[in-house]
């Protein structure tokens, strides 16, 4: 599915020990996207809003955990 990739990290602390998440919000247009990304993390990175084929088809939280599944099996 062609959509536009907002990605980003979340840190946790589990046990004295720092874990990096990578995540992702897909939208159907530039200007969602932007508008989430601007809301986040308050500044406009180049690397976000990209226009990218990705297998998560929505925002919502089943597919954001099956995408981090998949990617920590791979």
């Amino acid at each position: 599915m062609l959509k536009f990739v907002f990605a980003f990290h979340i840190f946790t602390l589990v046990d004295k020990t720092i874990n990096r998440v990578d995540s992702q919000f897909v939208f159907d247009t530039l200007q969602e996207c932007k508008s989430a990304e601007l809301l986040i993390q308050k500044v406009e990175d180049p690397n976000n809003c990209k226009r990218k084929f990705t297998d998560q088809i929505t925002n919502n939280s089943i597919d954001n955990i099956n995408l981090v599944l998949k990617r920590g099996n791979s």
